[in-house]
């Protein structure tokens, strides 16, 4: 995974920002100077709230959440900047110093929970506003709570900032209801409330494999057209997010090759949900 070094112009950041918040991740961020109460910035230090990101394919995919330096007065040389990332209070991975403008830090639970934490300079290999921090993690680095320290060698900390990262929601469906060759199945329940984006969904072509008449990620309307069938997913209730009642149909469904199928609903930060098998 490369690092990007293009600018962002700092409307560019927060129209980013925006983004993040929309598809619904969960963002803690604190900002202190110890011993000043959470909330404050040490002599204009400041990072962004957490940017998520599902990244990797449907059914095996995997968070990533960026922290963006919105300010940094004075600016301090990276060769002097250190990085530490905790894992629920416990320091589990470090980059004692970014000799190389930024970097990637090492930690022992890069096997099991961590993909890359890392620390990308924008420009002139120092701590400056447009730098950004990237946590990547693994199925098993869900539902815990991450903080990341940037600070000195050998001193305090700048900046901190928090990423509360969720555990996947369970589902289910109720049973499919076919109508004049429109097959229909609602969410029978959703535990947690998040944007479709968040999800994912897989419908293989019984045709044979490597065939999928859906393999995507989820949002209201329509999902796929072909001369096949087409696929969408209705917000029953019109709240924006994905809950009990909100149905899928799959129209046209006798001109596929005849069989049983299964739709797998999936969280597009990893794993599988639910499966319904029709007709």
């Amino acid at each position: 995974m490369s690092a990007v070094t293009t600018r962002l112009p700092l409307k560019g950041v927060f129209a980013i920002l925006l983004a993040g918040l929309v598809v619904g991740s969960i963002v803690t961020i604190v900002v202190v100077r110890s011993p000043s109460p959470p909330g404050t910035t040490q002599n204009g230090y400041r990072l962004s709230p957490s940017v998520h990101s599902s990244e990797g394919e449907v059914g095996d995919g995997f968070p990533v959440y960026r922290l963006y330096v919105l300010e940094a007065s004075p600016e301090v040389n990276l060769t002097d900047v250190r990085m530490n990332l905790e894992q629920d209070g416990t320091t589990v991975a470090s980059l004692a110093n970014m000799t190389g403008c930024g970097g990637t830090a090492n930690s022992p639970l890069l096997a099991d929970y961590i993909l890359e934490i890392s620390y990308t300079d924008e420009i002139g290999c120092t701590l400056s506003a447009g730098d950004w921090v990237t946590v990547s993690l693994l199925h098993n680095g869900l539902g815990h709570n991450y903080t990341i320290r940037i600070g000195r060698v050998g001193g305090g900390d700048f900046v901190t900032g928090s990423v509360d990262v969720p555990l996947p929601p369970t589902a289910s469906f109720d049973a499919p209801v076919t109508t004049n060759g429109t097959v229909e199945i609602a969410l029978a329940s959703v535990s947690q409330l998040y944007a479709p984006e968040r999800f994912g969904g897989i419908l293989p072509d019984l045709s044979g494999p490597p065939n999928y008449l859906f393999w995507g990620d989820l949002r209201f309307g329509v999902l796929s057209m072909s001369r096949y069938t087409t696929i969408t997913l209705e917000d029953r209730d019109g709240d924006g997010m994905l809950s009990a009642g909100d149905t899928f149909s799959f129209s046209n469904m006798g001109s596929v090759t005849p069989g049983s199928y299964g739709f797998t609903l999936s969280w597009r930060d990893g794993g599988h949900l639910a499966t319904a098998t029709f007709p």
